[in-house]
């Protein structure tokens, strides 16, 4: 048997899956680690038609995998394998079924491994060691010592996130939640917020300011618990960072958006290798949180009536909670 834990082949590519990174002639590519996960999983399958549920249970184990998270993991093996879906060399999609790894792995010698590595490594080096060079050189003549250090600021666009529910039943807490996380990521100087209405215009004059980072995600019930599908994705290069699914059984609101706010901003201190503080919740109770939440998403409204609802809502709310600060806000604007 292949121990699919060791780098096996798949055609040209060598699948490297305890550094995650798989390799051709062209060099090296990382995979994120459910990426990975799934191509090992369906390696150990070859040939087999494995089904959507199994995959979400045995790649999600103990947590609430999603078809969405699902999909998105097949399209980055696939853009990341040069695999094509209407004639695959690598994964086929069986209708109503699930997925196939068409290619089967083949081992990888111990000797072909470490030749392989050495020359992409000592190819690096020999490359890397005059840009070194050229980079000191270019600090030492155009850098002052007396100049202070300045820590770079990273741009980041928080999409509203969307109520995929049949009737829309969350579209409050999809407004509230996106309302929440800017608001916290605000607080740090680290961070550059794009406002909205800022976002909704270069989003539809495409200009404005390079976006280092995207935050999307969706809402929805499934089941009869709340479910939030969130991802962090580079501007850049477009690829998805960070990406998970939180699910409450009891609508408890103010908890899913506490563990994801916090998430988001562990993602990005791994991805920065930086230390942006998380943000600071509102210690309320959930009726009082539900109520905060309304209160934005009716503030978000056109007219005099979900206006008026809103300011009930706000008011609603520092009537349980009086010293609710962000309540008192939204009370304001509104």
């Amino acid at each position: 048997m292949l121990d699919l834990k060791k780098p096996f082949r798949l055609i040209r590519w060598t699948i490297f899956p305890n550094r995650l990174v798989i390799e051709d002639n062209s060099g090296e590519k990382h995979l994120e680690p459910k990426a990975m996960e799934m191509l090992v999983y369906l390696a150990e399958h070859t040939g087999e038609t494995v089904s959507r549920e199994t995959l979400i249970k045995e790649i999600w184990p103990g947590t609430y995998g999603s078809d969405e998270a699902l999909s998105r993991i097949i399209s980055i093996l696939r853009t990341q394998l040069g695999d094509d879906t209407k004639r695959p060399s690598f994964i086929e999609t069986v209708p109503k079924v699930g997925y196939r790894l068409i290619s089967a792995p083949l081992p990888v010698s111990a000797e072909s491994e470490v030749d392989s590595s050495f020359s992409i490594r000592t190819f690096a080096l020999i490359m890397a060691v005059p840009a070194v060079f050229l980079l000191l050189a270019f600090y030492t003549f155009h850098s002052s010592p007396s100049e202070p250090g300045v820590e770079k600021q990273y741009t980041v666009a928080v999409l509203p996130f969307l109520d995929i529910s049949a009737i829309q039943e969350q579209a409050f807490f999809g407004i509230g939640l996106t309302n929440e996380i800017i608001a916290g990521l605000n607080d740090s100087p680290l961070l550059r917020i794009v406002a909205r209405r800022s976002l909704e215009n270069m989003q539809a004059e495409k200009t404005g300011p390079e976006i280092d980072f995207y935050i999307e995600g969706t809402v929805g019930v499934v089941e009869d618990r709340v479910q939030v599908y969130a991802e962090l994705v580079s501007g850049s290069e477009g690829m998805v960072i960070w990406s998970d699914t939180y699910q409450n059984p009891e609508s408890n609101y103010l908890e899913i958006q506490q563990k994801l706010s916090s998430a988001i901003v562990m993602a990005m201190n791994s991805e920065l290798g930086i230390d942006i503080e998380t943000p600071v919740e509102p210690d309320v109770a959930l009726s009082a949180y539900t109520l905060y939440l309304n209160g934005i998403f009716l503030s978000k409204l056109r007219g005099e009536e979900p206006l008026r609802a809103s300011i009930e809502a706000f008011s609603n709310a520092l009537a349980i909670e009086p010293t609710f600060d962000n309540a008192r806000v939204g009370l304001a604007h509104a």
